[in-house]
């Protein structure tokens, strides 16, 4: 069982994994926007309950919640659960583009994120599964 925290803006993208992966027996959160990610992750060092994974999208709304998406969402997940120091595993990025710009690239490889941890969409929920079994 892992502590998983799904960053999605889209209901209709998270909701059936979210399933999924309870059917699995594990505990997931949701976490909508950047600023919810913010908020979760200061509750769960709070409480001492880290997560063992974060699955994001690489793009969400942008910090303020409202409705207009940040390319560089998911590049802020990741900086702010190092920021946080929670101890997550392992971290996801979903991309809906076929291929991630260098610039964005570099960027997550800066944060320790490799080329493993990149998926890009359509993504079977069965890979994510898979890919949480294997950690």
């Amino acid at each position: 069982m892992a502590r998983i925290l799904l960053v999605e803006d889209d209901v209709a993208a998270w909701e059936p994994l979210k399933i999924l992966l309870e059917m699995e027996d594990h505990i997931v959160d949701i976490a909508e926007s950047v600023i919810q990610v913010e908020q979760v992750a200061d509750q769960a060092k709070e409480k001492k309950q880290p997560y063992n994974f974060v699955i994001t999208d690489m793009e969400l709304r942008n910090k303020a919640g409202s409705k207009g998406a940040d390319k560089e969402g998911g590049i802020e997940v990741v900086k702010i659960v190092l920021k946080h120091k929670v101890d997550f595993a392992k971290i996801l990025i979903i991309s809906g583009r076929t291929a991630i710009e260098d610039k964005r690239r570099d960027e997550l490889k800066k944060l320790g994120i490799g080329e493993e941890q990149i998926l890009i969409k359509p993504v079977s929920p069965d890979t994510i599964i898979e890919r949480i079994k294997k950690s």
